[in-house]
């Protein structure tokens, strides 16, 4: 699993060590040590879908989606690479 740790005050160029996950398919989406916030109620602000292909636009809008809400003091991204080369994406 790779973990591409962002500082918020300055987005990072996203995924600028891992452009090899850019453009393969989002087979899932998960919330990890959520306190405050439901992730039903966090998927609609994601413009990353399942089913779709990972691009850093969209990864860059997430991660602004995510900790606008106020539930995080700050936000992480996390790749899993399936064994279909597909991946699991999990926010932090």
């Amino acid at each position: 699993m790779l973990a591409f740790p962002l500082a918020l005050s300055g987005l990072l160029p996203i995924l600028s060590q891992g452009n090899d996950y850019v453009g393969r398919e989002i087979r899932t989406v998960l919330f990890v040590g959520l306190q405050n916030s439901n992730p039903d109620d966090l998927y609609p602000l994601l413009l990353s879908r399942i089913g779709q292909p990972l691009s850093e636009e969209a990864f860059n809008e997430d991660i602004r989606a995510l900790f606008a809400t106020g539930d995080f003091s700050s936000v992480e991204m996390l790749i899993r690479v399936n064994p279909d080369e597909s991946l699991t994406i999990i926010f932090e």
